[in-house]
This record gives C-alpha cells, structure tokens and sequence, in this order.
C-alpha cells in the first residue's frame, strides 16, 4: 500500500536524522496543500510510536482574499477532525514587505517562521514540522546551479536546523511529490490548490512545472532522486571541507578585534585552491563585511597571489581587502563619519541629532489610533507604552551602536546582534554609526527602535495594548 510505504519513508528519514525523540511536542505548519496534508497524517500515523503530542499551525499571508480565510477554515476542520488544536494565525506580508523593503517571498517566509517559532514557544513544543519534500529538494539544488551556485549552495536544504529556540524537521524530506499524491488519494484527502503556485513570475514555479519534468521526460526519469542525491553528498563534504577551513583560519588568521582580518600571505598560498576560497570567504564574514560573489573572492585571491603591496581590491559598505607586504588585511578602508552624541529623548517631546541632521519626536495615543502594520511607515515606530514604562522606565535615550549590541528585531526568530542586522539590512558601514537607537534601560542597553529600520519584539502593538507611544524621525528641516 502506498500509505504504508510512505510511512515507512518517513519513520526511515526520522530515525536516520534523529528528527524526533519520545515524547516530543511538535507544531505542524499546514497550509492545507498536499504536502502538509500528507505530513499531518503521516505525523498522526506515528504519534503513539513517538508518544507525541501535535499542534497544528496555519498562517493566512493575506495575499490571497477569500481563497486565504478559505484554505485557513479547511485547515482548522481537518485538525478538529484529527482532534487536534489548530492555531490560525494571519500576517500582511505585502504590508511587511512594503516596511521591511523586501521582496513578497522573502517577507511571507519570516512572517511565516516567526509565527510558528511563536507557536511553538505558547504551546511548549521543541519541534516545527515542515512539508518540504525530495522535490522540494531537487528544485532548489536547480536553482542554484541556475544562479551559478558553490558547492556550499548545491548542498541544499537540510533534514532539520535551528529555528530560533526550536528546531524545525523536514520528515518528508526522502519522499517524492508522486508519491505525497498518490498517499493523499489513497486516504481520500481534498487538498487545498494555491494558485501562486502556478505564477511563473517565480523561478521556482518555472523550474517546478517547466523545467522538472522536462529533464524527467527527456533526459532522466529519476532526475530528482540524482539531484538530492547530490546535495546529500555535497553536504558530506562541505562538512569535512568547512572542518579543514576552520583550521587553517586558525593557522593563518589573526583578527585584531577591529572589523579587521590578517592573512598570512604565505600560509595562505599554501593551501589548496578549495581552502583558500574558503578562507577568503571566511575571512570577509568575520570581519563583518557583505557576502561575496565568485568573481569578488577570485579577485581578491589574484591581489593575494601577486598584487602589488598597498594595492587593494573594494568590497561593499566601505569595506576592503587590502595586501600588505606578508599579510591580506581584510576590513574597513573607509573612515566613519564619527558617532552620535546621546541625548535624551522626552516623552512625549523632541530631541534633535544635529550630528546627523535628524530629529526625532514622542507623543502617547490611545490603542485605538494604531494604523495597523499596513499604515506604519519606514520613519515612524509605534510601541506598546506598557512594555516601553516596565523596560525603560520611560527614560528613553538616542545614541549611537556600542560593541555588542542586540536587539530582537520585530517579527524575527529571535535575538540578532544589531552589527549582523545592518549588515543584512545593507546600511553602508560608514553610516551605522550614524543609525539612531532609542535605547533605555539602565545601562541604556536596552534597544527600543533601530530608527528607521526596525523596533524590537519586545514593544510590539498587539491585542493587549491600551496605549501608544508614538516615535517618528524626521529631517531637521520639519
């Protein structure tokens, strides 16, 4: 029987992943398309085996009206018809992605993590189960090579990794998409149809209904079993190969401790021409500069080789690679512009950063005027004025970044040093140290609002809120 077959795939990919463990609670994200549907029920299947406790998890994106709120009330039925707690939890990810200027995937993608890592925390569980499959697998082993990816890249997505404080599964990860069909038929499941799906402005679609089965027809039948068999043995090696990486970087690098890296040149010729690469790349994340493309690292690899001493190649964001006469130094060529004095920020009231030709005012407003996260603008942050009194005391303060700082950006897993989110959030090294922080605390150590990026979990609007405080940062000139 296919039922049974499947389950059996999926008992295999859990005891050889070590992906559950007696006893274990696990949110299970269902969309209410097959994949999640199968993983559901092979879940239920396996629940007195593993004695485990299930919550099911559904987000509405509100990208898709009707049809959402539809596919949300289906996922609920088919929990309650397993007897299981369904939470539905709904997210406007064009409206975040509006905010965080990010792409709709990318936005839909950490709306729906931090909602199933929030689950998980409410709910106990150590788990989050997700449906990604062997062709899920394949597709994205495809698109790298698309893209030109390294083999880091060809090693696709894993059995499991961290998400935030929990960890999320892939047990379905060894089945095949025909085979996630036919399980569903053979248990007479109605699937929800998701019409983006079908949308070939997404690459993924395109390799999914285009390319795939075109390889598959002509080419080879069983090309996405080769392709995540692929990324199965690229892992093997990218395991042993970051292993040999991390000891020659011990060998060979010294970080001074600001932004900085040295290579030693010598060494580093040295090492086969996959380490150094790697050491390259290595180098560059420490000290704390934007990620690099192929060409990038070949270039600063033929500077290492035999460029001439002082000679440097540019990175982004002020960043540089620089040869000196027995070392590559790695970091900022780029003098900042100085920091920001602190000043205290009244609430309600205004404090001017003439430094940075900003301002930045307060104001306290009733729940009932928060415009909701569609309304919010890049320049302005509304916090709950309850979290903001308990973790500040109302004492706010407007400084610069300090060695160390973190934050737990708005609708992110967890806690991020604030140094990697600017990073991310491509803020030119040059002008992070002229990036506002409302800080408080007694240490002014607690961050508030990284202005004009993002707040911090921990004063976000929600259903409890009775009041408001107001931040908005305006040019001097208003």
């Amino acid at each position: 029987m296919v039922r049974l077959g499947l389950i059996d795939k999926v008992r295999s990919t859990i005891e050889t992943n070590r992906l559950l463990a007696p006893g274990d609670a696990v949110v299970v994200a269902v969309s209410g398309g097959p994949d999640s549907l199968a993983l559901l029920h092979a879940l239920v299947a396996l629940t007195s085996e593993y004695g485990l406790r299930l919550v099911v998890a559904h987000l509405d994106h509100r990208l898709r009206g009707e049809e959402g709120r539809a596919d949300a009330a289906f996922v609920r039925d088919v929990a309650a018809g397993l007897g299981l707690e369904a939470v539905i939890g709904e997210a406007d990810v064009a409206a975040l992605a509006a905010r965080r200027r990010q792409g709709t995937e990318e936005a839909a993608r950490e709306a729906r993590y931090d909602f199933l890592s929030r689950v998980a925390a409410e709910h106990g569980c150590v788990k989050v189960a997700v449906g990604h499959n062997q062709n899920d697998q394949a597709e994205t082993v495809l698109m790298r090579l698309i893209y030109g990816s390294g083999p880091d890249g060809l090693v696709g997505m894993a059995p499991s990794r961290l998400l935030g404080a929990v960890r999320l599964i892939r047990p379905l990860f060894d089945v095949t998409r025909g085979e996630i069909e036919a399980y569903c038929g053979e248990l007479g499941l109605r699937p929800r149809h998701d019409r983006t799906n079908e949308d070939p402005t997404y690459l993924r679609n395109r390799v999914r209904r285009e390319l795939l089965p075109l390889l598959e027809e002509r080419y080879n039948p069983g090309v996405v079993r080769g392709l995540a068999g692929l990324a199965a043995r690229m892992a093997d090696e990218s395991q042993v190969l970051r292993a040999l990486t991390a000891q020659a970087y011990a060998r060979l690098a010294v970080e001074t401790g600001d932004e900085e890296v040295r290579l030693d040149l010598d060494r580093l010729a040295a090492e086969p021409m996959a380490i150094r690469r790697r050491l390259i790349r290595r180098a560059v994340a420490r000290a704390g500069a934007a990620r690099l493309s192929a060409e990038r690292v070949a270039a600063i690899l033929e500077l290492a080789a035999g460029g001439r001493t002082g000679a440097v190649v540019e990175l982004a964001d002020g960043y540089g690679a620089v040869r000196e006469a027995s070392a590559l130094v790695i970091g900022p060529v780029a003098a900042g512009t100085g920091l920001l004095t602190e000043h205290r920020l009244p609430l309600p009231g205004r404090v001017d950063l003439p430094e940075a030709g900003l301002a930045i005012t307060s104001e306290i407003l009733p729940a009932e005027r928060f415009p909701g996260e569609a309304g919010v603008g890049r320049d302005e942050a509304f916090l709950d004025a309850e979290a903001v009194a308990a973790k500040t005391g109302n004492d706010l303060r407007v400084r610069s970044r300090r060695p160390g700082d973190a934050f737990h950006p708005e609708g992110a897993p967890g806690a991020r040093k604030l140094k990697d989110f600017l990073i991310d959030a491509k803020v030119p090294r040059r002008r992070r140290d002229r990036v506002p922080l409302v800080v408080g605390g007694p240490e002014n150590d607690v961050i508030v609002w990284v202005a004009g990026w993002r707040i911090d979990e921990a004063f976000r609007v929600g259903p409890q809120t009775r009041r408001i405080v107001h931040l908005s940062l305006l040019r001097m000139d208003l």
